[in-house]
């Protein structure tokens, strides 16, 4: 009976002409500046496969063709379609349609659908966003930032100096196409020491500037001048004493300003967090 039944929905369909393809609900989605999705609703109401086939151009006529792909679609079955083009141009309209040879089980000529149209998104010039630093060790500090390049290759740089209007030095931060995380190091710093600093970022658009954040560089953990003492600048952590050893002359001639070791040093130093300080 169910044999029969199937007999009979083929017989029907094939009867009152419905052996065609036909296509419903075009639309485009995710459109972005070089990339969009388009998709349709695909009737098969042939008795083999088909192909499916989705074309885009610049022309409504399309005259010439700006790329294409294709799928199967088994035979009478429903199905939504969807392709996903790249390789596009920013802000610019672009005509797409969709299109099946019905073969011979069915007319066998071309069946088009109707012509749809999108918009890609205009390139924009980078976004720059959750500027922040972390002190790092005394003489260096980790930048980090978020950028977006809105589509179009981005290249960045961080500028920084020891005045909001004077940001001389620099080092190259990200280059994306997308959005990424970034952090970058800047080493070299002079301890305890406040610094100002703004990410800078380039594309074919423009060029975006985060505001002027700062920071100051990590103090050292102990500091010691040997100015006649072994005390080190906070006067809390001392060398031990060796009458055997003396103060002489530092590399620049300073009185008192280095220790002539006939004998081992030390000094104890309050247990910090792991990593590297800094002598």
């Amino acid at each position: 009976m169910k044999t029969l039944l199937l007999l009979l929905f083929v017989l029907l369909r094939s009867s009152i002409g419905f052996s065609q393809i036909s296509y419903s609900n075009l639309s485009a989605t995710a459109i972005a500046t070089n990339s969009a999705t388009v998709r349709a609703g695909v009737i098969n109401d042939c008795n083999s496969t088909s192909v499916v086939n989705v074309q885009y151009s610049l022309s409504s006529t399309f005259g010439t063709i700006a790329g294409g792909q294709s799928t199967n679609i088994t035979n009478f079955t429903t199905e939504t379609k969807s392709f996903a083009i790249t390789g596009l141009t920013a802000n610019t309209l672009y005509y797409y349609r969709f299109f099946s040879n019905a073969n011979q089980s069915c007319s066998n000529v071309l069946i088009y659908s109707a012509v749809q149209s999108f918009t890609t998104v205009a390139a924009m010039a980078p976004s720059i966003s959750d500027v922040s630093s972390t002190t790092n060790t005394a003489s260096s500090t980790v930048i980090s930032y978020t950028l977006n390049a809105n589509g179009t290759n981005t290249t960045s740089v961080i500028r920084y100096g020891l005045t909001s209007g004077n940001l001389s030095s620099s080092i190259s931060g990200a280059n994306t196409t997308g959005t990424t995380t970034a952090g970058s190091f800047i080493n070299g710093l002079t301890a305890n020491t406040l610094y100002f600093y703004r990410i800078e970022a380039t594309n074919s658009i423009g060029t975006t500037l985060s505001t002027i954040e700062n920071f100051i560089s990590g103090a050292p953990i102990a500091e010691y001048n040997f100015d006649g003492t072994l005390n080190d600048i906070k006067n809390s952590t001392p060398f031990t004493s060796n009458p055997s050893n003396s103060y002489a002359l530092d590399r620049a001639g300073n009185a008192n300003q280095a220790l002539n070791l006939s004998a081992a040093v030390s000094a104890s130093i309050a247990t910090k967090t792991s990593g590297s300080y800094p002598l």
